[in-house]
């Protein structure tokens, strides 16, 4: 129906939302996931099994999208469109600087915008990512409960939801993973105050992206319940998965980052302060001085091969 109306997709819209409100019923109520249903916020992967009365998707009308319609279809006392453009144009002036009235357009072959991304939700990725990880632990817990064998003898149905729990987790590590480098883009018209175009995402949250990340390559094996695994069809086990390309895509956010640290200029996220943690995180066990494990040699080797 938006794009009947001819809106485009406004990607940002959740970005404006703060996290802990995602789990907040009198908040959710009445405003759902996303100042926009031109957003893809499908689900609010936020909300906590204890959280009650939450509304878990979009609203069936944002404050963004009224604003839309306004901007779209209200008619001007003025006759002709070159004269009631003036008048259109503060109605945008107006809402600078609001993040709900932010738009960011769909990201399709380079995504360069962390804020602007599908399936995500609130203003703090990692905060986001770490309360979708929490739930997902919750579901793979109860797998074996709410799928009984009974009912799945041959886990078909169970398998596929295990799929999904891994796709899922694998969006949650793209959504941070992207702002390590991230420059945030807005429209910004010539005559509008609210630049600069082109701002990196600050130093800290791409530092604390890449630690964040680490932290779950080395921390994955959770993914892998052999209790519900070994009942699947063959395949290869999924933390080694995750491990092996989380880590190859990590490595290849230096282009990036040396991107984003023109942006910034001197407060930026420089690629030797990238190159300097990743070498730490990596090399820790030899660093340390402490045995070395699978993932660290994983790692050791793709760092290796990369460099």
């Amino acid at each position: 129906v938006g794009h009947c109306l001819g809106f485009m997709h406004n990607m940002a819209a959740s970005s404006s939302v703060p996290v802990d409100s995602l789990r907040s019923a009198t908040f959710t109520r009445k405003y759902g996931t996303t100042p926009s249903i031109m957003d893809y916020a499908r689900f609010n992967y936020v909300a906590q099994p204890e959280d009650k009365d939450v509304k878990l998707t979009p609203p069936d009308l944002g404050e963004y999208d009224e604003f839309l319609v306004k901007y779209a279809y209200q008619i001007v006392p003025q006759k002709g469109m070159y004269n009631e453009l003036p008048i259109i144009r503060k109605w945008i002036d107006d809402k600078v600087g609001n993040p709900k009235y932010r738009y960011g357009k769909q990201q399709v072959i380079v995504r360069y915008d962390p804020s602007a991304l599908e399936e995500d939700l609130g203003d703090d990725p990692i905060k986001a990512a770490d309360y979708g990880v929490k739930n997902l632990k919750y579901i793979l817990s109860h797998l074996d409960e709410w799928i009984p064998d009974e009912e799945d003898p041959e886990a078909t149905h169970k398998e596929m939801t295990y799929s999904n729990i891994a796709k899922q987790y694998d969006r949650y590590l793209t959504l941070v993973m992207l702002n390590i480098g991230g420059v945030y883009l807005s429209e910004v018209h010539a005559n509008t105050d609210g630049g600069p175009s082109a701002v990196a995402v600050p130093k800290e949250r791409q530092r604390a992206a890449v630690q964040w990340v680490f932290n779950q390559i080395k921390n994955c094996d959770w993914i892998c319940d052999r209790n519900i695994t070994d009942k699947f069809s063959l395949r290869v086990g999924m933390p080694m998965i995750f491990k092996y390309y989380t880590t190859r895509e990590v490595l290849e956010t230096y282009k990036r980052v040396i991107l984003s640290s023109h942006i910034a200029g001197k407060s930026g996220y420089t690629p030797e302060e990238y190159f300097n943690d990743i070498y730490k995180l990596i090399w820790e066990s030899a660093i340390k001085g402490r045995p070395i494990n699978e993932t660290d040699r994983l790692m050791q080797r793709l760092f290796v091969e990369n460099a």
